[in-house]
């Protein structure tokens, strides 16, 4: 199975429940580049985002230590749209 395998809605709802339990951050990454894949698993989806796919690299300063998190493009627009829902109006 690879990202495009999985319906948007699907991975909407993935990331509005990963931001709900506090496993997404819902602030913006201090760092953020986008490249080839490197073979890790996508936080949202939990497929490898490989080599010939465009990756996110997604760096979080908290508190007390600092969070990189790998996403595809398509589950970052997912992880993107899940956080504007949120936003307050």
């Amino acid at each position: 199975m690879t990202v495009a395998d999985i319906d948007e809605g699907v991975l909407r709802e993935r990331a509005r429940r990963l931001l709900i339990s506090g496993k997404l951050p819902g602030g913006d990454p201090a760092v953020s580049w986008a490249g080839s894949g490197r073979g890790e698993p996508c936080c949202v989806c939990q497929i490898l985002v490989r080599p010939d796919e465009i990756g996110f690299d997604l760096s979080f300063r908290m508190p007390q230590r600092e969070v990189e998190l790998h996403m595809h493009s398509r589950c970052r627009i997912a992880w993107e749209q899940a956080r504007a829902s949120r936003a307050p109006s």
